[in-house]
């Protein structure tokens, strides 16, 4: 295939130095160049379910942003504790994704069960639920 290619390789150790004992490739292809128009954008808020899911030990989120606007995506643990957050920023409309390996915000691995995963933007709020097995 002709067009723009990204190769991504990802740290998932979280502070630990020296050795990369988990990490994740990520390649992406942008295919030929296209016109985009408003047609082509999601026309409403959407939150994917997580794949693959069950999961061990990284799983993808995907979701669609109609327009422009500030995305918060965070993971909680069923008694409502926040673990992490997955994403805090301004971001452009189209489709996202985002990898979570199954680490708290403080690069711990957290443990097998049921986790919810909540994506908030545009006065929004979309949740969904993915469960960690090891």
């Amino acid at each position: 295939l002709h067009g723009d290619w990204t190769l991504t390789v990802r740290d998932l150790a979280y502070g630990m130095t020296g050795v990369l004992n988990e990490w994740c490739l990520e390649i992406g292809y942008a295919g030929t160049t296209v016109a985009v128009g408003d047609r082509d954008l999601p026309e409403q808020l959407a939150l994917d379910a997580n794949y693959p899911n069950p999961f061990n030990p990284m799983t993808t989120i995907s979701f669609a942003l109609p327009k422009a606007t500030h995305v918060q995506l965070r993971v909680y643990d069923l008694s409502g504790r926040l673990v992490v957050t997955l994403a805090d920023e301004a971001m452009e409309a189209g489709q996202h994704q985002t990898v979570w390996t199954g680490r708290d915000d403080a690069g711990r691995q957290t443990a097998s069960g049921m986790y919810v995963y909540r994506l908030i933007a545009d006065g929004q709020a979309l949740s969904r639920k993915m469960l960690l097995l090891k």
